[in-house]
């Protein structure tokens, strides 16, 4: 959870971290422009985007580090997608779902067009200003495979498979 930093150890210390460079991450959004129009796992998914590439540039983290951190976050969505559908979680407040899978859906979507999570973020933010449905920059940008896994991915059920496995596809887009 998040009160890891109350304790004194690396682990606290990588806690804090975190979760500072989210909360930073949620300033640049802001700043950026209005955010309300965002789903949720748009903005909480690059916000740990962010974080984590901050950690990595700004020295505070190794790549190993962030490797462990993202290794974690496919343990944590795959319990949560046992759990019911990500639709349900995040509207239950679902810590997981709303983390640790949003932040993967993005991954996916950086890894599928090359781009940082800024340069997302940043298209993203004027396709919604403009009143564009982010599905539909989100197709554009990431093509029709990509969108239509994201979509499937946030919301149908999968606790009758392995999270593991609805994890490996989300990446290959093939949902």
């Amino acid at each position: 959870e998040g009160d890891g930093w109350l304790r004194a150890s690396p682990l606290g210390r990588r806690t804090l971290q975190q979760n500072v460079a989210h909360e930073l991450a949620h300033l640049s959004q802001f700043a950026a422009g209005p955010t309300e129009d965002e789903p949720l796992w748009w903005h909480e998914g690059t916000a740990e985007a962010m974080a984590l590439e901050a950690l990595v540039k700004s020295g505070l983290w190794t790549t190993q580090m962030a490797a462990d951190w993202r290794a974690a976050a496919e343990v944590q969505c795959a319990g949560a997608l046992g759990r019911g559908s990500l639709d349900e979680l995040w509207a239950g407040g679902d810590r997981d779902a709303i983390y640790s899978c949003s932040y993967l859906m993005v991954e996916t979507l950086m890894r599928g067009t090359g781009q940082e999570v800024m340069v997302l973020r940043r298209g993203a933010t004027e396709a919604i200003a403009s009143g564009r449905p982010l599905s539909e920059h989100l197709e554009a940008v990431a093509g029709r495979d990509t969108a239509r896994s994201l979509g499937a991915f946030a919301s149908r059920s999968y606790t009758h498979v392995e999270g593991a496995w609805v994890i490996e596809q989300l990446k290959a887009s093939k949902l």
